[in-house]
Order: structure tokens, then sequence, then C-alpha cells
């Protein structure tokens, strides 16, 4: 990687979105991507291969957080009623950096580990506002029991990630080949005693004896908390005309998941 870009964890991304220190600025479309790219990209995460460089712009200069619209990452998406990112005041607000390239990596990553995706159920009429009965929440897991036969899914995936509201959840729990992990608790985790943690974890779910999920819930904290697979640039200029080129010239592109698999 060049010597003008950095490098974070994905958690260290994740916790710049909370506090605030990540937003979007208003020249960013909303999010697109559905509950199979971002699974994919966990996938793609999780067996190491590159999910694109990201661009950042720091924003220090008092006129254009008093001037310039930014929003915060959108966490809780809803099909129609929740596409839109909040606007976010930064007048008085901190040094921040703004997403000028990797919008819908770092929401897919935010709404996989904070948040939560609902889409209509199938079959339901369309309510005229917000209703979890029709549009239920759902988070995101990963199967520890076994990996998926690439012959049999599209994405050619071999961690099973899946968005499943409370309900699925529970009626998945007396499946014996399906045993999900709610992926975003792994943020959690205790550095320095993540080990126990994992097998403390697998003792609860009965899969103590289970070699596979051993070595996944492992490789699923190594690749979100420790491996710096986050590599990005940052613009520093203070202008905003020049800040808009850059991104035009497209310094860097963002890909669809499928695209990082080549």
């Amino acid at each position: 990687m060049p010597s003008d870009f950095d490098s974070i964890t994905i958690k260290e991304a994740i916790d710049r979105i909370v506090d605030r220190s990540y937003l979007l600025p208003a020249i960013q479309r909303k999010f697109v991507w559905n509950d199979s790219q971002i699974c994919t990209l966990f996938d793609s995460i999780m067996r190491e291969y590159p999910i694109n460089t990201f661009m950042l712009w720091k924003v220090e200069n008092e006129k254009i957080k008093n001037d310039f619209r930014f929003y915060q990452f959108l966490e809780k998406y809803c099909q129609r009623f929740g596409e839109n990112n909040p606007n976010f005041d930064t007048k008085g607000h901190k040094n921040f950096f703004a997403v000028i390239d990797g919008q819908q990596r770092l929401t897919s990553l935010y709404i996989g580990l904070k948040g939560t995706y609902a889409t209509k159920i199938p079959r339901k009429w369309w309510p005229s506002t917000q209703d979890d009965e029709v549009l239920p929440p759902q988070k995101l897991y990963l199967n520890l029991f076994s990996p998926l036969e690439q012959e049999t899914n599209e994405e050619m995936m071999i961690y099973e990630f899946k968005f499943l509201t409370n309900e699925k959840y529970e009626q998945n729990k007396n499946d014996a080949n399906k045993k999900w992990f709610e992926v975003g608790k792994v943020l959690d985790f205790d550095r320095n005693l993540f080990a126990h943690e994992i097998l403390k974890i697998l003792e609860e779910m009965d899969m103590q004896s289970n070699q596979y999920a051993l070595e996944t819930l492992h490789k699923l904290y190594q690749s979100l908390c420790k491996i710096e697979n986050i590599y990005f640039y940052t613009e520093k200029h203070q202008e905003i005309d020049h800040v808009l080129d850059v991104r035009v010239e497209g310094v860097v592109t963002e890909p669809l998941p499928s695209q990082t698999r080549a």
C-alpha cells in the first residue's frame, strides 16, 4: 500500500462513526446496497479479499462546518421509510473526516455491526407509516455450525451471514445445523481476554467441540478488531471545489462486493 495511505481496523472505523468523527458530505447519494450485498461484503472480509481503498476529507475550516451540510451514517435502514441519512449540525463540532469515497461499504459495516436492516415482508401491503409488523428490523448473524456450500449460493460465499428478525432467530434456535451468532457482539470482546470469551460463547451454544465454530469466531474477531483492513487516503485541502474535483476524477472508486472477488 502506498505511503500516503493509512490503515485502521474495522472496529476503529465503527468507533469513529459512533463518535461522529466520520460524517458524510451532502454530495453523497443515499445508501443503496441490499442485504445480500452486505452479507457478501462481510464474507469477503472474512476471506481476506481486498475491499478497495477509501477516501476521507479532513474538515478543519470553521466556515465549511458552518456553511456546508453533513449527515450522520444511516444506522437503522428501513425500506422506503428510513433510507435517508439524518442531518448533523457541524457548527462548533470538533474537526472531523467526511467520507468522500466508501459510503456504501462503511454504511454496510455500520448497519451490520451496530444497526438493523428492514425490508417489507412479501405479500404484505405497504403501510402508510413505518410499521415493524410489515417491515421488521433484522440484525446480522453468522452461522457458526458449518460453512456454506459454494455451489448452492449465487454469491459463492463460504461464510453464512444472514439478516434475521428476533422472531426468526428464536425459531432457528432448535435447528441443529444453524447456530447463529450476532455479529456485532464481537466488538464488545475484551482485547486481552477475547480467546476466553470465544470459548465461553461456544460453551453457551454447546459448540465447544466444533472446530469450525472455534476457528470461525476467532477469525471474525481478528478480521473486525485486529487486522487493519481499512485503507484510506486523506485529502486535507480546505477548498470544497478542490475536493469535488478530486472526487469526480475518481481517485478511488466504490465497488460492489462482487467486484472485490476478482
